[in-house]
């Protein structure tokens, strides 16, 4: 299957965007409208390539987009004489980005096994402005996804993965400003189905951030396991006992990078604990 699709279309500002009305809730951020923004207007062309043999049970998805929006609005930031950043919107002439998508899967018949790969790609070409002075900023994202799974789920159900993810800001006029930091995860999983109305299940995964605009790099093991067992006609009721973080680690931690700044966010989380659950399936499929 192939496909090629365009799209068109204009996105007027927000109402917060074009109110001329000072919000100063922030005494060190304030936001001020701007009445004078035009709409953005959007081209968009998506092309998608999916092929899946049945006889060799390989699939392959390809999906690649541009988009070129005119007239983006972006946020203007200028710091005053007492260090308060304020931020107007304004229309900037262009904006563009490119996203790319291939997914890959094919059993592994000589270990019994499949293995899934998936690679993606977003790129974004933008510009900012600070005390009044443009800058171009690229800002490019990319993830790799290995996860490998056996076939047979009947008794048992394994997988094991790896996933890496760049972040990557470059600014053309400021390279002192260049931002770079690394996200990885290893990540397994097991679960054993006993006489058909028992499972026991285990997850681990291990996060690692990494990266130069921060003052510290953080690893933290997760750990999880289950206790489950179905009831009632069709198995369709379940409960389940499970315990999170039993290595008690979580951290909470979210990375980002914007156009202008890098974000490190750590927020308070519930660490260990156990949760019992009860779910029940409606359907009227039979056995």
């Amino acid at each position: 299957n192939i496909s090629v699709n365009y799209f068109t279309g204009i996105k007027a500002p927000s109402l917060e965007q074009l109110q001329p009305v000072i919000n100063n809730s922030n005494p060190l951020y304030i936001y001020n409208g701007n009445p004078n923004l035009d709409r953005e207007y959007a081209h968009r062309l998506n092309f998608s390539y999916n092929i899946f043999e049945q006889f060799s049970l390989t699939s392959l998805f390809v999906r690649s987009g541009i988009s070129l929006v005119k007239n983006k609005i972006t946020n203007q930031s200028t710091i005053d004489e007492l260090f308060r950043q304020i931020v107007t919107p304004v229309n900037v002439s262009q904006d563009f980005g490119i996203n790319n998508n291939i997914s890959f899967s094919t059993p592994l018949r000589w270990m019994k096994a499949k293995i899934n790969l998936n690679l993606s790609n977003n790129y974004n070409r933008g510009l900012l402005f600070v005390n009044n002075e443009e800058s171009t900023v690229d800002r490019m994202i990319n993830t790799v996804n290995i996860k490998l799974e056996n076939r047979n789920k009947k008794i048992i159900d394994t997988a094991l993965g790896l996933k890496l993810s760049q972040n990557t800001t470059k600014y053309l006029t400021e390279s002192a400003l260049d931002q770079d930091f690394l996200q990885q995860s290893i990540y397994a999983s097991v679960n054993i189905y006993i006489k058909k109305k028992w499972s026991i299940g285990s997850e681990f995964s291990r996060e690692n951030y990494s990266g130069d605009n921060f003052d510290y790099n953080q690893t933290f093991p997760l750990l999880q396991a289950s206790l489950s067992r179905t009831f009632l006609k069709l198995d369709r009721a379940e409960l389940k006992v499970t315990a999170f973080d039993l290595l008690n680690q979580n951290q909470g931690i979210f990375r980002n990078s914007n156009f202008n700044f890098v974000e490190d966010e750590t927020v308070n989380v519930l660490n260990r604990y156990f949760m019992i659950s009860f779910r029940y399936k409606i359907s009227k499929f039979k056995a």
